[in-house]
């Protein structure tokens, strides 16, 4: 489950700029604040998941892990913009496409922990998170036990999400726009002069005008 507390810290510092003790004071109560939400919430993050995991019993660890499951669905929606996340985070490198499994690997089990679970995952250090938790099989118990039939949608929507990623970036059309884009924005100030004119639109036009008479004679 995730709870949005980021930026509360420096809303606090930058506003009470003049009064460094009061801000101490603030911010520790802030502190105790947040720290009183999720206790009242039932939210922990994996270190405090983790000890109390270690304390059960092998047989006991199922039970536990049931009873920080909180939810049995997921809105579409919501399945939706994490697979987006998840896309984002492990098929792009900036505005790179750069594909990186492992990542996917990781984001994926990490997001079915945070969104099925009481457990608050920090995505800042996602390898040492998705450790702590697989090292004593927390990922493999929590996953037998959500919903099979929602996971499974869940996986479904991510699967398309990746396939749609994959047809879009080697379309050849849309590969082609990228590349004379890429183009102009390197080599644009040297040879900017002798562009001067050409209409660019319709260059493109006929580049992708090629492209489809190939395609069709390719038939």
């Amino acid at each position: 489950m995730y709870f949005d507390y980021i930026g509360v810290r420096e809303n606090v510092i930058f506003s009470l700029t003049p009064f460094f003790d009061m801000k101490i004071i603030l911010w520790d109560m802030a502190q105790i604040y947040i720290d009183w939400i999720r206790r009242s919430n039932n939210i922990m993050n994996v270190n405090e998941f983790v000890v109390l995991y270690k304390d059960k019993n092998d047989s006991d660890r199922i039970e536990f892990i049931k009873h920080h499951i909180t939810r049995s669905y997921i809105p579409i929606e919501e399945k939706d913009a994490r697979a987006n996340i998840i896309v984002k985070n492990s098929y792009y490198e900036g505005d790179d496409f750069k594909i990186n499994s492992v990542a996917k690997y990781v984001f994926t089990y990490l997001t079915i922990i945070d969104i099925y679970t009481d457990i608050e995952i920090d995505y800042k250090n996602s390898v040492e998170e998705y450790n702590k938790l697989d090292e004593l099989g927390i990922i493999r118990n929590t996953i037998s036990v959500i919903n099979k039939i929602d996971l499974d949608e869940f996986n479904d929507i991510l699967k398309m999400k990746c396939e749609d990623v994959m047809i879009n970036e080697y379309d050849i059309h849309h590969y082609i726009n990228k590349q004379v884009e890429r183009f102009i924005s390197l080599f644009g100030n040297i040879i900017g002069p002798a562009l001067e004119g050409i209409d660019l639109d319709k260059v493109q036009q006929v580049m992708n005008d090629i492209v489809s008479n190939n395609e069709l004679e390719e038939e």
